[in-house]
């Protein structure tokens, strides 16, 4: 899609759902009922309709064009594209049936080309189509023809996208679609970003996507794509991007005290991060607390439980010396600096009682991370 015919699909669906009320001849406005079945059947077909536009340009190259959209010829390429399409039962009428020649010819008299990759639905896509008319202009034109095609296949997965791009703003959301990899599949990161984004929180998306682009410049910071490689997953919950999220906080700032970090260092990839400083190596496994959950004894047993299992995988790796270099596991929180005492509290009874048990504790020091990014030790008195 050329830049220009990204700009008019922006600004056609934008009033979409304008001319979908003016078509409609069961309006809301002139209705009691703005619930009536009447009126959302018609509005459900007027959409499918428009989606079906896309549907048709993409099978046939943006063959949909200004002199050949007449009903009976949409119609005819309805069926065709239905034949290798698992469309709707309402897609597969004719185009006159859908007011899809109207549609299709009022779209395609602006020239719009083919988007270029095949939608998985029609109400999808339709859904999207949407979405993207509530995505604020300064956030789309920081994108180019080809980001704006991604991004229309990303919010008809994405209830909330419009909302999450809206709270990044522009120029993180071009940081955004700018990131690419070798190792991790790019477009399924922003995707998951985009449909996750709302439940992570604008601040730590943001900081997310920061740290990921400073993490790929750094001299300091090795294997950076290891940041994203379990984001990109597809299908993964939020709390794994949340999980990564920290790991690429924690890396961006070791490397700010000079130090040089390698993410999942070894042939294990036993711990998040090897930081090295003044001879000095640390391997570090980051563990993120939800903003909703407090860091408590439980929890905290349980991270140390998994940093023992991690001791004895890093026990075989021969790129990793735990026996003359410090494990540290780091909690980062949601607190600030002056209300991390709980936090504390909960981790030394933790270990208390772990000792108490008989437990092992294969850790050298437990870091408590506030949000603000301070640090506070605390010290593993002694191995039971």
């Amino acid at each position: 899609m050329t830049d220009d015919a990204a700009h008019r699909l922006l600004d056609s669906s934008r009033s979409s759902g304008k001319q979908q009320r003016l078509d409609n001849p069961h309006s809301e406005d002139a209705n009691p009922n703005p619930g009536d079945a009447d009126y959302e059947a018609y509005a459900q077909g007027w959409y499918d309709g428009y989606a079906l536009h896309f549907l048709v340009s993409i099978y046939y190259g943006g063959a949909v064009t200004e002199g050949v959209t007449e009903g009976a010829n949409v119609g005819q390429r309805v069926s065709r594209v239905a034949d290798d399409v698992a469309t709707s039962p309402a897609l597969r009428a004719d185009g006159s049936g859908l007011k899809s020649a109207q549609i299709a010819n009022r779209l395609a008299n602006e020239g719009y080309d083919d988007l270029g990759q095949q939608f998985r639905t029609a109400g999808k896509e339709a859904q999207a189509v949407n979405r993207v008319s509530q995505v604020d202009s300064a956030v789309l034109n920081r994108l180019n023809g080809e980001q704006r095609t991604e991004l229309v296949r990303h919010l008809g997965e994405a209830p909330n996208g419009h909302r999450v791009l809206n709270d990044l703003g522009p120029e993180r959301t071009n940081q955004l679609f700018d990131l690419s990899f070798t190792r991790a599949d790019a477009e399924q990161f922003r995707a998951n970003i985009i449909r996750h984004g709302d439940t992570i929180g604008d601040q730590r998306l943001g900081q997310y996507i920061d740290d990921v682009t400073a993490a790929r410049s750094s001299d300091s910071i090795q294997n950076s794509e290891r940041l994203v490689t379990e984001a990109a997953d597809e299908g993964i919950p939020a709390s794994q991007i949340r999980g990564q999220a920290g790991e690429a906080r924690s890396a961006v700032q070791y490397a700010d005290t000079g130090a040089d970090v390698i993410v999942e260092p070894g042939r294990t990839e036993a711990y998040d991060l090897a930081v090295t400083r003044s001879g000095r190596t640390e391997y570090v496994e980051v563990k993120t607390r939800a903003p909703t959950s407090n860091v408590d004894e439980r929890w905290v047993s349980t991270k140390i439980d998994e940093m023992n299992n991690k001791y004895n995988n890093a026990r075989a790796d021969p790129d990793i010396d735990v026996t003359n270099n410090e494990r540290v596991l780091e909690i980062r929180t949601s607190s600030d600096t002056s209300n991390l005492e709980l936090a504390r509290s909960e981790t030394e009874s933790a270990l208390t009682t772990r000792q108490m048990t008989g437990s092992s504790t294969e850790i050298d020091e437990i870091r408590l991370v506030s949000s603000d990014g301070t640090k506070e030790p605390v010290a593993i008195d002694s191995q039971p």
